[in-house]
């Protein structure tokens, strides 16, 4: 027997729900790619703090209950003004930016040499998608939107490579 799939009431979909769970899906991921850059066990429970305005942290810290067990979480905190711990992942993204604490976890010397690495590669990029823009003819010719996306693209990795030397930068010093 085949069903017709459901369809639900208008008013049963709200934007802004749905933009809450893409923003703890975001979250929970980026945790999640944080324990796998870093080689952490599953096992291993990771203590993370976001930093976000007042209404996502506070968002974030209602949604703890959930995020927790999704991303193995020990200690989770979400603040406007949270700090960066020694030795932490960093999970940056528009509306946020998490914490990974890795202390303990990680070997700091290959840990920046790899970063080392990703910091050149992202550059390479961000060369290519400036000069890109510096290009008339691509600026002219290419659809707004294209043209919009590369230059969201250019602040994503701007801030890609600031939070990267940072890391890098506590990792040496």
């Amino acid at each position: 027997m085949i069903a017709a799939w459901p369809e639900y009431p208008a008013d049963w979909i709200s934007p802004a729900v749905e933009a809450r769970f893409a923003r703890m899906q975001e979250l929970v991921r980026g945790v999640r790619e944080v324990r796998n850059r870093y080689m952490v066990d599953d096992k291993t429970r990771l203590d993370v703090s976001v930093k976000a305005a007042a209404p996502i942290a506070a968002d974030f810290t209602a949604l703890a209950a959930f995020i927790g067990p999704l991303a193995g979480i020990a200690n989770f905190t979400a603040a406007p003004d949270a700090a960066k711990p020694k030795q932490a992942g960093t999970i940056v993204r528009p509306e946020f930016e998490a914490y990974v604490s890795l202390a303990g976890l990680i070997d700091p010397f290959a840990e920046a040499q790899r970063l080392e690495k990703q910091i050149a590669d992202k550059r390479k990029q961000l060369d290519a998608t400036t000069a890109k823009l510096a290009n008339e003819g691509f600026v002219s010719r290419a659809p707004a939107e294209v043209v919009q996306q590369q230059r969201e693209l250019v602040v994503d990795l701007e801030n890609q490579i600031r939070a990267m030397e940072e890391n890098l930068k506590e990792l040496k010093g």
